[in-house]
C-alpha cells in the first residue's frame, strides 16, 4: 500500500501537481491511501485554522479520489461521504 499524507512539507508546491502525483503513485501498482484532512497546506491556502479547514479538506480529498486514490484518511467521515456521493452523481453519465 502506498500512502501520502500530503502535508509533511507543509507546502502544496512541495507535494507537486495532482497529475504528477497520480502518475508517480499509480505506477507503483499498489493501493493508494491519501490523508489531506486538515493539513497545513490547506491552512496556508485558505488562511484558516485547523477547525476551519473542512472545505479545503473535502476539495483535496475529492480531487485525490478522482485522481485514483482508493482510500482516504479523513476526520469528517459523514461530510466526506456526502461530497463523494454528490461528485459521483454529478460527474457520472446518466
Amino acid at each position: 500500500m502506498a500512502a501520502s499524507t500530503s502535508g509533511a512539507s507543509g507546502s502544496i508546491r512541495g507535494s507537486g501537481s495532482a497529475r504528477r502525483w497520480r502518475t508517480t503513485w499509480s505506477d507503483l501498482g499498489r493501493p493508494i491511501v491519501v490523508g489531506t484532512s486538515r493539513k497545513t497546506f490547506i491552512g496556508r491556502l485558505t488562511g484558516r485554522e485547523v477547525d476551519g479547514r473542512l472545505g479545503g479538506s473535502i476539495a483535496s480529498n475529492v480531487l485525490a479520489a478522482r485522481s485514483g486514490a482508493q482510500m482516504l484518511r479523513v476526520h469528517d467521515v459523514r461530510e466526506m461521504r456526502d461530497a463523494l456521493k454528490v461528485t459521483e452523481a454529478v460527474l457520472s453519465p446518466s
